[in-house]
């Protein structure tokens, strides 16, 4: 290879690298603008209090969460669904029609916490996890145990 090749292609190195580097500040710029959005969200739905869920007969409290997701849920409410496990740490079920889905999403997932996937997937997480899935969180059930595998059938009821 000549010294010119070899000039032309560092060049053309050093550039990539350079962009590589300004598109991930790009999403991480815009990611942040994302998070402070949804919170910004959050503040102005205010607090939508507690909702009962029950599950295989047994009622448990649950903590809606503050962002137009959770509100539209609360909208639809009262809501039966028999959930059929998956990956041994959640229950899931489609629901009839579709939420809103611009809350922000989140990957770390806590035993508990009740989520949407997509925007007509309700999931009811019993044990904690990180997943590949993007959920957005619309309550949270505190102590809520081991469901273990099989179906469930829940209740949401305000």
């Amino acid at each position: 290879m000549t010294k010119d090749a070899k000039s032309t292609v560092i060049s053309w190195l050093t550039v990539l690298i350079v962009l590589g580097v300004c598109i991930y500040a790009i999403m991480n710029i815009v990611e942040n603008h994302k998070i402070e959005a949804a919170a910004k969200v959050a503040e102005s739905v205010g607090d939508l209090g507690t909702i009962k869920v029950s599950i295989n007969g047994k009622t448990y409290d649950a903590k809606i969460e503050s962002n137009n997701t959770a509100k539209e849920f609360l909208d639809i409410l009262p809501l039966s669904l028999s959930m059929t496990d998956s990956e041994g740490n959640r229950k899931y079920s489609y629901m009839y029609s579709g939420l809103n889905t611009n809350t922000l999403k989140i990957k770390d997932m806590q035993a508990g916490d009740i989520a949407l996937s997509g925007n007509s997937t309700v999931v009811v997480f019993y044990k904690s996890t990180k997943s590949s899935g993007k959920f957005i969180k619309i309550g949270h059930i505190d102590g809520l145990p081991d469901l273990g595998n099989g179906s469930a059938s829940v209740s949401f009821t305000k």
